[in-house]
């Protein structure tokens, strides 16, 4: 066949969803299309109602914007759709893709994505729908997302460099969208820490800004979902800027690292390795001193 479906391994398909992620393949220049995936286990905590908001406004609004520009930047690997013969061209260099020396082993999404969108069309299909099982666990869900974050900064460097060939307003959405993450943290210490300090002045606009944002994702969950969940949007708003923005950083100065984190991949295994080995030195040196 000339098109290729790619599921994640946890992830459940609508009965019509592989039908309708196909449609977009009318166009001859598609190359790859994603799905629409919501949360399977929204209400099993705040946690996972939080995700599930997430995943409403990342998917229904930001996905589908790129998509209205035929430039999707990352077809989402709990359903995707990509040319056969795309895939096949660009097998070799996906599969031992590396980066600063170091093996990508994951964020593979992204990467295909780049790989196709590079010289070809990719949208958001949004009737192929999935659902996928979010962390129900912070400490699960934190290392999932500095894995998510890695990845994103690496293929985001790698995006930069042919995006700018896209329509002009995908394309500055998108410089944006990678500037504004990478100094979001500057701009919180700036105005929570150095005015208040410095020129003794309360950040009430900036406070109401991120009020307004939050309220903005509220009303589009509502809009989308018209669940109880809208409320949660407010708290991922709050714990996006208390938790998850201070991971960036650390992305930054440790984004060729290839463990996941979340499972025991290769790299995972020899992390641990040389931990166990490091902490055995420590021991002997503690033994022979005494």
């Amino acid at each position: 066949h000339e098109l290729l479906v790619f599921v994640d391994s946890d992830s459940f398909l609508d009965p019509f969803a592989v039908r309708n992620i196909v449609q977009p393949f009318k166009d001859k220049e598609m190359g790859g299309v994603s799905g629409r995936t919501d949360v399977a286990n929204t209400y099993t905590n705040a946690l996972t109602k939080m995700q599930a908001v997430r995943y409403s406004i990342a998917f229904r609004v930001m996905k589908a914007a790129e998509g209205y520009f035929d430039a999707a930047t990352c077809l989402s690997g709990p359903l995707s759709c990509y040319r056969r013969d795309l895939v096949l061209k660009y097998m070799d260099s996906w599969l031992n893709q590396r980066f600063l020396g170091q093996k990508a082993t994951f964020g593979d999404d992204r990467s295909m994505t780049n790989f196709i969108l590079r010289h070809n069309r990719t949208t958001y299909q949004d009737s192929a729908v999935c659902m996928t099982i979010v962390p129900r666990s912070y400490k699960v869900f934190l290392r999932q997302q500095m894995r998510w974050k890695r990845s994103w900064l690496r293929e985001s460097l790698i995006a930069s460099r042919f995006m700018w060939k896209k329509e002009p307003f995908m394309a500055l959405s998108f410089y944006m969208g990678v500037l504004v993450p990478i100094a979001a943290p500057v701009i919180v210490l700036y105005n929570l820490i150095y005015v208040p300090i410095m020129h003794r002045v309360f950040p009430t606009s900036f406070i109401v800004g991120m009020l307004m944002m939050s309220l903005l994702m509220s009303m589009a969950q509502l809009f989308i979902r018209r669940s109880t969940t809208w409320i949660y949007a407010l708290w991922f708003c709050l714990y996006y800027e208390a938790v998850l923005l201070w991971q960036m950083p650390v992305a930054w100065v440790t984004f060729w690292k290839t463990t996941w984190g979340t499972r025991m991949t290769a790299a995972d295994v020899e992390e641990l390795k040389r931990k166990q080995e490091k902490d055995a030195a420590k021991k002997m040196k503690a033994v022979e001193a005494g």
